[in-house]
Order: C-alpha cells, then sequence, then structure tokens
C-alpha cells in the first residue's frame, strides 16, 4: 500500500494544473483572436440581406445574422455577419432588410464572415463574431458605439 502513496499528491496535482489550464484558456483565445492578423478583405461594399437571425440561447443573448450577398466571381453567398449589432439597433435588422457588406478576399473564405460597409458607419456595434470566437469590448481599446475598428485606417487586416 505505500508503494501507492504517492498517487493522491501527484493525481491531486494534476489534477489542479489541469484545471487552471482549463481556466485560463479562453481569455488566452480572446487574446490571440484581438492581436492576430486577420485575412484580407475585399473592400468593395456589396449589398447584403438577411436571411436568418440565429439566438444564443438563453445563457448566451448573443444575436447573429446570415447575410446573403453576391461576391466578386457573381456568385451567391451566405455568410455570418461579423459584427454584434448593438441592442439599440436591432431592430432594424430584420429578415429582408438590405446592407452594404464587406467580404474577405479571399474566395475560400466568403462563406464565413462579412462586415458591415463603411456606409454604415453610424450602427453601433458591442462587438464581434471572429473564428469562433466571441469578442465583446466593454472596457479596452475598443468601446461599444458606432463604426468599425477593424476598417479604419488602423484595422486588423492583412493589406
Amino acid at each position: 500500500m505505500e508503494a501507492l502513496s504517492w498517487i493522491y499528491p501527484v493525481g491531486g496535482s494534476l489534477l489542479i494544473g489541469l484545471f487552471c489550464w482549463w481556466a485560463v484558456m479562453p481569455s488566452r483565445r480572446q487574446r490571440w483572436a484581438m492581436n492576430r492578423v486577420l485575412p484580407a478583405l475585399d473592400r468593395t461594399p456589396r449589398v447584403g440581406r438577411v436571411v436568418g437571425v440565429r439566438t444564443g440561447g438563453a445563457e448566451r443573448p448573443l444575436l447573429t445574422y446570415d447575410i446573403e450577398y453576391t461576391g466578386v466571381d457573381g456568385r451567391a453567398y451566405r455568410a455570418q455577419l461579423a459584427d454584434e449589432i448593438d441592442v439599440l439597433w436591432r431592430r432594424h435588422f430584420k429578415v429582408g432588410s438590405r446592407w452594404q457588406v464587406v467580404a474577405h478576399q479571399d474566395p475560400m473564405l466568403a462563406e464565413t464572415r462579412v462586415f458591415l460597409a463603411e456606409a454604415h458607419d453610424e450602427v453601433w456595434r458591442c462587438g464581434f463574431v471572429l473564428d469562433g470566437v466571441h469578442i465583446r469590448f466593454p472596457e479596452g481599446d475598443w468601446q461599444r458605439g458606432p463604426g468599425s475598428p477593424f476598417l479604419s485606417d488602423t484595422g486588423r487586416f492583412a493589406p
């Protein structure tokens, strides 16, 4: 029995370490998403139409919008709006409403995310949904408000 006495301290230490790693990972993923350069955008505004609205559920009241638009190749695409629309503006984003959007240059990313074009800088955003990571900004560099920090001259997209 004494030969197995090391199992409890070692096993307990491993469990504590695993729990700490699990607790820290979401913030590391969010920092990684905020600091990386995103794929280049085609800055040509395209008309997009809201074709669906999805909710994140009771524990995560995030609304996302499915947008249908015509790509540079003339094909129709359906992508998720990357902008999280502020609650004061959500009533404008009904199914069938039309918005100018910009998409990624790479056709392989045509059905991932689109962003509201600069023509809609008056629309307030309260976060972004990028690459599976939901980014809200109640504090820090970005503040809830109009316009997109991604479409500015100092945006995070590759040239």
